[in-house]
């Protein structure tokens, strides 16, 4: 008999069954990524988005969120490109 899903499991992506966060983890909806990007446009997230420049999103409820720890992952990366 399958147990009970808890606080504590991962939510995952049932087309692919991986983990896509954690209990814990800090979901970003579209205007508090916004905001961490300087005050980029909702179309400039989209076409940085189609362009693979910004982590994927997650659907949660009908909304979109992004993981925190992936997209400040994602911004250490380009700095560190940019950076000699």
């Amino acid at each position: 008999m399958p147990t009970k899903p808890n606080a504590t499991d991962f939510i995952r992506d049932h087309a692919n069954r991986q983990p896509i966060g954690s209990f814990g983890d800090s979901y970003l909806p579209l205007n508090r990524l916004s905001a961490k990007l300087g005050g980029r446009s909702r179309s400039a997230i989209y076409l940085d988005l189609k362009a693979g420049r910004l982590p994927q999103p997650v659907k949660l409820g009908g909304k979109l969120y992004w993981i925190e720890r992936e997209v400040d992952a994602h911004l250490r990366r380009l700095r560190e490109l940019v950076e000699p």
